[in-house]
């Protein structure tokens, strides 16, 4: 599972593991794919919440963290915990 599915990091990432052959579940926070790509199951949820996590983790192997809030350093000197709880 790859968090953060449709950032940077994450959009990469996934790409080297579908070059690697995996089956790739993606988080995201947002309503649309960056990539299309019938090997990638998307999970949408707020993962914050336990059941949505323990949703997005079942039958996973393996978890690649790559969400981020980047609002930057305004938001995390101004407004620290929403800049961090996304990332837990």
């Amino acid at each position: 599972m790859v968090t953060g599915g449709a950032g940077f990091v994450g959009v990469n990432l996934i790409k080297r593991l579908l070059d690697e052959g995996a089956d790739i579940r993606a988080t995201l926070h947002i309503n649309k794919p960056v990539l299309n790509d019938n090997r990638i199951e998307y999970f949408y949820g707020d993962l914050r919440i336990e059941e949505n996590c323990q949703k997005a983790v079942a039958g996973v192997d393996y978890v690649f963290m790559c969400a981020a809030n980047t609002s930057g350093a305004k938001v995390m000197s101004t407004t620290p915990l929403v800049h961090l709880t996304p990332n837990m």
